[in-house]
């Protein structure tokens, strides 16, 4: 479900950036949502988390609000891109450049994939192992998902 959350975060995140900010036509957003599949509460609860984190004070800067400082360029050194799919690899860069998720979580990301059973994150996997940490950076537990995409009936697998 996370993963599902964090899709619609991106698909506003997106939304405000190409429009200096505003979330204009929100019904109209919804209604495209809801044609993909999502649910009324998936949807409420990606804008919810959306505006929890758009109108943080660190979102300011110059009297505009921005989701991004750009001061942050990761490069992934040959050994850490292997661990991740073009597809995971590019939702990294997006949840990043889109202000989903911050430096720290970023890293964290990317040591979980170094440290992860062998295979690539897709571009669902990094979704859920993103999710994993905004949900709750601190949690002890965070080992007991199966971030490489188990999933049963759209939920996500714990071991």
């Amino acid at each position: 479900m996370g993963e599902r959350i964090l899709e619609i975060v991106i698909y506003f995140m997106r939304h405000l950036e190409e429009n200096n900010g505003r979330l204009d036509g929100l019904k109209q957003m919804a209604e495209d949502l809801r044609s993909q599949g999502f649910t009324d509460n998936e949807i409420n609860s990606a804008y919810l988390w959306v505006l929890e984190q758009f109108y943080q004070p660190e979102f300011v800067v110059e009297g505009k609000k921005t989701n991004y400082s750009g001061s942050y360029h990761r490069i992934l050194s040959d050994y850490e891109r292997d661990h991740f799919t073009t597809n995971g690899y590019g939702t990294l860069i997006q949840m990043r450049k889109l202000g989903v998720i911050d430096d720290n979580q970023i890293e964290m990301i990317i040591e979980r994939a170094i440290l992860g059973p062998n295979g690539k994150l897709g571009a669902a996997a990094v979704r859920n192992l993103a999710w994993s940490f905004l949900v709750d950076s601190a949690q002890e537990g965070l080992s007991d998902f199966d971030i490489y995409g188990t999933e049963q009936n759209g939920d996500l697998k714990v071991n």
